[in-house]
């Protein structure tokens, strides 16, 4: 083994092993940050965008700010196969 590690592979007293230095910002941290300074902004684009009949904008709102659960959207399934279901005897008896 190394001389930096001890017999069970363990780096000894005295060697960092590496890595990254002490105060540096990893990735996540700065896309957080980023993310805090310029939120309202992004709510406000997407908003706009979602007004503008941006279907996909629409969608990224609607699954963040009022997430359905798996329980709610069965029911909306069920729901809207019974609807299906009414309106093809509707058309079928005209």
């Amino acid at each position: 083994m190394a001389d930096d590690r001890d017999f069970k592979g363990r780096f000894v007293k005295g060697n960092s092993g590496g890595g990254r230095s002490i105060g540096a910002t990893n990735k996540a941290k700065l896309l957080e940050k980023l993310t805090a300074e310029h939120a309202s902004e992004i709510v406000a684009s997407i908003l706009e965008d979602a007004k503008n009949g941006d279907g996909a904008a629409r969608k990224m709102f609607m699954d963040r700010y009022f997430p359905v659960s798996a329980m709610q959207m069965q029911q909306l399934e069920e729901q809207m196969a019974e609807l299906r279901e009414m309106l093809e005897t509707q058309h079928e008896s005209r």
